[in-house]
Order: structure tokens, then C-alpha cells, then sequence
């Protein structure tokens, strides 16, 4: 009730901020998307951190004493306001990308006659740009009655965590706290059926003034994180914003040796390349067939498989557990890495790209004696590159971001967890080191933080060209 609008209605208003290109949109369209980058159990912990009653920075700049996650009065408005800010990366975006495909030629014509912003916003752009609006809307409300991660991460079997159950977090813990695989099958069940004139100056100065402030505000948890990461444990009693020096770096040494991070920076690595490079291989074989080959059922089929993409992963926890388990895969990279073999998004995205390519270049490659090995690996994955290597990099992004998945399949080999799941078990109810956690999410964010920014540079070159095309 309250995710979906709020989430739509900011990335909506940065959206209109950000449509049209000034000298410093660069800057502020970065500090919109970066959410993207961070994974849910990374931004669990600075959130928590950042509204500790204790040592949290929220409460001492606002002169507040709430215990946020600790009280069932405030511990809902504190998950909800994590997993806004976790969405505004991906649905900005997208409505900025829709906002940007409006044709100049209906723009112009609002200006020619003379309709004022809001009229233009309202009776224009927003109508525009209302399927997207209506994707986003639908796929955001699936994926927060899915929402499970910020209450089984932050929550736990705590009392209050009762005031932030889910369908998704009650599944967990009667599947895998209380072995009773039976309701948690009931209840995926249960989820799955919810589911440049001196005024343009002016104006230009104020847009991207109002826009670097609420990029500020957005990347403000990983600023936190950052200096947060360089306190000594007695600087954490005291909830101010700066260290006192940034040359403190036993925190980094710390988490790494405790925390063993360096193994589990190797099985995220592991898991995201293989996992990526699998996902991918079958979705470019998927779309080519789709694309280009005509058989019975096509449609059919392919419908059904667009089907999946309105299923969340976390319905199907408990049955690829099982499934998982039974062919003894527990502990293994494949168990963890099997589940994202195949992706229906991907395969869509790829299909209306290879769509855009004439088949006349199909039918001349076959008619020199080249089979469609060759043609994918020669032409057609040269010609889509940008497109494969957005999705390379995201898929990339996402696995090694996940840690619901990981933790489950490695709970009884500890050697065989992810960073993600790493940085965690630094932090427990009854031994708060919160600079060692910020410290470890700092170093896990790395990766993702460097494939992040060549997303961004691949996409600005026709990333996403020709694949969001009907």
C-alpha cells in the first residue's frame, strides 16, 4: 500500500528532473541509479546500522530516540523506507528512458503551444509514458508482497520482527527455522495467487541544484557506509558522521580475517562469472530460435515463458530447496548457481534485439554454407554487443549481490558462502561491531561498483537499444 506509490512517485519526480541533459546530469543520474549496485543484504546493514537507537546516525542528527528495529510501532516505516530506497535505481531508469523516447516533435509542440509544465506533465508526458508506468506499478507490487529479505536479515526471530512479517519471511521461517515444509508450501502458494535563454538558465540552475540534493540524499547511506567504515568501536558510541582520521584500516583487516571474505569474495566471483556466462548462453540460444526459426506452438510457448517473469524467485524457495537437496547439490557452486541458469527477462530483452536484425543476413549466411553457430557468433552477437553485454553485467550484478539463496543452500558449509551472506555474520544481536560491517560492505561493493559504472558507459552507447522495442 504504501512501497509502490511512494517508489513511483520519487523515481517519477527525478525522472522529470533529470529528461533533459544539463552540464551536471552526469553527476546526478549516477548518485539516482546507484541503489542498483548494492545489494539487499549490503544496504540491510547500513540501514541498520544508520537507525540504530544506540549509534545510529538518524536518530543523532534529528535528536530522536527511536529504536527503529526494535520497536514494533517504527520497525514497518523502517523497512519500508529500506526498500524504497532500494528500488529507485531500476524504476528511474526506466521512466527516464521513457520520458527520453517521447518524440521531440510532440515536445516541440508543446512549447509552440504554450502549455504550462504541469499541464505538459499531466496531459502529455505522463500518458506517454503510462505503460511503463503501469509495468513498473505491477512488477513493484509482486516484488514487495514478495519482500523477505529486509525482515529475515534485519528482524530475525526477534519479537518484533511479528510487526514486519511477510507471506515470503513466514515462509522462511516455517520452511527452514521450523521444518515445516508444509506451511511454507501453503504459503508460497498463498503469495503466488496475490500476487539556452536566460530563463532556460535559471531553470537549468535550479533543476540541477534540486536534483544534486536529492541524489545527496539518495546516495547518502553509501556515504555513511564509506566514513562509517573508518571509526574505531569507541568513535561508534558516538553517532557523528566523520571518523577522526581516515588512516584507520583495521576495521578492512578485521572484517577480512574474521569474516574470511577473501574465500567468500572467490565464491561470489565463482558463482556470478559461471552462473552469468550459463544464463546468458541459454538466453541468446533461446531468443535466436525464437527469432528466427518458425515451428508449432512459437507463440505459445514463448508466452508461457514471458509467464514466469510475473513469478518471484522467492515463491519457489522451498521447491528448488527440495529439488536442490535431492540431487545432493547442497554446498555445491552449481546448487547455488542452477536456480538463474535460465531468465525469462533475458531472453525477451535479447529476442526483441535480434528482431531489430534483418533475416535477410540469416538467409544470406545459410546460403554461403554457414549454420547458425557461426551466424550467432559472427554477426548476430556482434551486432548486438551492447545489448549482451548490459545484461552480462547485470546478471553479473545480481548474482552476486543474492543472499537469501546462498545462505539456504550453504548453511551446513560454511566455506561455500558468498560475501553477501559474509558480511551478515559480522554483526549478530548480541555482538553489534557495526564498523566491521561497514567495513566488509565497503570491500564487497567494489566489484559491483566497477561493473555498475561500465553498465552505465555501455548503456549511454545504445545498451538497451532495439531490445525494449515492440
Amino acid at each position: 500500500i504504501f512501497n509502490v506509490p511512494i517508489t513511483l512517485v520519487i523515481t517519477l519526480t527525478l525522472a522529470l528532473l533529470s529528461q533533459k541533459r544539463r552540464r551536471l546530469s552526469a553527476v546526478y543520474e549516477t548518485m539516482f541509479t546507484l541503489p542498483m549496485s548494492v545489494s539487499m543484504s549490503a544496504a540491510c546493514m547500513i540501514f541498520k546500522s544508520m537507525f540504530s537507537p544506540s549509534v545510529g546516525f538518524i536518530n543523532y542528527f534529528f535528536s530522536l530516540k527511536l529504536g527503529w528495529f526494535e520497536s514494533t510501532e517504527t520497525a514497518l516505516a523502517a523497512c519500508i523506507i529500506l526498500t524504497v530506497w532500494m528500488g529507485i535505481g531500476f524504476d528511474y531508469l526506466l521512466l527516464l528512458s521513457a520520458l527520453r523516447g517521447i518524440p521531440k516533435s510532440v515536445m516541440e509542440a508543446t512549447e509552440v503551444d504554450g502549455i504550462s509544465l504541469w499541464r505538459k506533465i499531466f496531459l502529455v508526458e505522463i500518458p506517454l509514458i503510462s505503460p511503463t508506468i503501469f509495468y513498473i506499478f505491477c512488477t513493484n507490487l509482486v516484488l514487495c508482497m514478495m519482500t523477505s529479505a529486509p525482515m529475515i536479515i534485519i528482524m530475525g526471530v526477534s519479537p518484533e520482527s511479528s510487526a514486519t512479517n511477510t507471506l515470503m519471511s513466514m515462509m522462511y521461517q516455517s520452511g527452514f527455522s521450523s521444518s515445516d515444509y508444509g506451511l511454507a508450501a501453503v504459503l508460497s502458494l498463498t503469495a503466488f495467487i496475490l500476487t539556452r535563454k536566460k530563463k532556460d538558465l535559471i531553470m537549468d540552475i535550479i533543476v540541477t541544484t534540486v536534483a544534486l540534493i536529492l541524489g545527496f540524499i539518495i546516495v547518502f547511506p553509501l556515504i555513511y557506509c564509506f566514513l562509517s567504515s573508518f571509526k574505531t568501536a569507541s568513535e561508534f558510541l558516538e553517532p557523528k558522521l566523520f571518523p577522526s582520521s581516515f588512516k584507520y584500516l583495521e576495521n578492512f583487516k578485521n572484517a577480512l580475517e574474521r569474516g574470511n571474505l577473501v574465500r567468500y569474495t572467490l565464491n561470489s566471483f565463482i558463482i556470478a562469472f559461471f552462473g552469468s556466462a550459463i544464463r546468458m548462453a541459454l538466453s541468446i540460444l533461446a531468443a535466436y530460435a525464437f527469432t528466427f526459426y518458425n515451428f508449432k506452438g512459437k507463440n505459445f510457448f514463448f508466452f508461457m515463458i514471458l509467464g514466469t517473469m510475473m513469478i518471484p524467485g522467492d515463491v519457489l524457495l522451498v521447491t528448488n530447496y527440495l529439488t536442490v537437496s535431492k540431487l545432493h547439490l547442497l554446498n555445491t557452486y552449481l546448487g547455488v548457481m542452477v536456480v538463474s541458469f535460465v531468465s525469462a527477462s533475458q531472453m525477451f530483452m535479447l529476442r526483441q534485439r535480434f528482431k531489430s536484425i534483418p533475416k535477410d543476413m540469416r538467409e544470406a549466411s545459410s546460403m554461403d554454407g554457414y549454420g547458425d553457430l557461426w551466424f550467432i557468433w559472427k554477426v548476430l552477437l556482434p551486432l548486438s554487443k551492447p545489448v549482451v553485454t548490459t545484461l552480462f553485467i547485470q546478471s553479473f550484478i545480481n548474482l552476486w549481490n543474492a543472499s537469501l539463496w546462498p545462505l539456504i543452500t550453504t548453511a551446513s558449509s560454511p566455506e561455500m558462502r558468498t560475501v553477501m551472506v559474509g558480511i551478515t555474520r559480522l554483526n549478530s544481536w548480541e555482538d553489534e561491531n557495526y564498523q566491521l560491517v561497514m567495513a566488509g560492505v565497503c570491500i564487497s561493493l567494489i566489484p559491483s561498483f566497477i561493473l555498475f559504472f561500465i553498465m552505465r558507459r555501455n548503456m549511454k552507447k545504445g545498451g538497451l537499444d532495439g531490445s525494449l522495442v515492440g
